[in-house]
């Protein structure tokens, strides 16, 4: 996994057990990771805190997810 340069809360695409979901990370005071999605999902990964172990282990970070406003298109 890779953590590195995980601060603030922010969205992320991550890959767990072969299954990909956008979820907001963000590192806690004690090295810890806070992880949340929009919804609760307990079929991917459901809201909870891992040790930095826990999180290398068990999640490939694919890479941080922009979100985009504008105008709508037509």
């Amino acid at each position: 996994a890779n953590q590195q340069g995980i601060l603030d809360r922010e969205l992320y695409l991550l890959k767990m057990h072969g299954k990909y979901g956008v979820r907001w990370v963000e590192a806690t005071g004690d090295g810890s990771y806070q992880i949340e999605g929009e919804t609760n999902n307990l079929l991917f990964l459901p809201n909870c805190v891992l040790t930095r172990e826990e999180f290398v282990v068990a999640i490939e970070v694919v890479g941080q997810v922009e979100l985009v406003f504008g105008p709508p298109a037509g």
